[in-house]
């Protein structure tokens, strides 16, 4: 329903105490030499682990050059996870950062009405090297949490590999 879409997209702008969006993109810099569907499992593994302290339930997937390689669900209804992830395909940037420059300018509002996107946090953008070949998506939580678990995952994973 079109009027619900809307209202919740409100709801989560007027509820303030968004992060910095200099500082989501700045998180977009991460980057893979290679991945492949150990690193994949690598990542949803660290994911799973993370979203357990929030005792709620969820659902993450992998997709990579188009093939889901890894995902997980607690959920009846993953819809949230194709939703934010056409966000991310489109726009080669995490939904979350997508919902914090639209605030200021406007220019995906049409993926507000339309029900096949989900302009929220927790779905963000896999490049190797430079190439962008896919997405790390989350839903369950608050949108923002939805961004970074996803975030304090990527963290973990690239200091354990410097």
């Amino acid at each position: 329903n079109k009027r619900d879409m809307k209202d919740y997209y409100h709801y989560f702008v007027n509820k303030g105490n968004h992060l910095n969006k200099n500082n989501i993109l700045k998180q977009e810099e991460y980057r893979f030499k290679t991945f492949n569907q150990n690193t994949a499992l690598q990542i949803i593994q660290q994911i799973i682990e993370a979203a357990k302290a929030y005792d709620k339930p969820f659902a993450s997937r992998i997709v990579y050059r188009d093939k889901i390689i890894a995902e997980y669900s607690e959920l009846e209804n993953t819809s949230w996870l194709n939703r934010k992830e056409k966000v991310c395909y489109e726009t080669k940037h995490s939904s979350y950062y997508i919902f914090l420059d639209n605030m200021q300018f406007h220019l995906y509002d049409y993926m507000i009405d339309d029900e096949s996107y989900g302009i929220y946090g927790g779905s963000f953008p896999l490049y190797e090297n430079d190439a962008f070949v896919g997405t790390i998506t989350f839903t369950g939580l608050r949108p923002q949490e939805d961004h970074g678990v996803i975030i304090q995952v990527l963290e973990k994973v690239f200091q354990e590999r410097n």
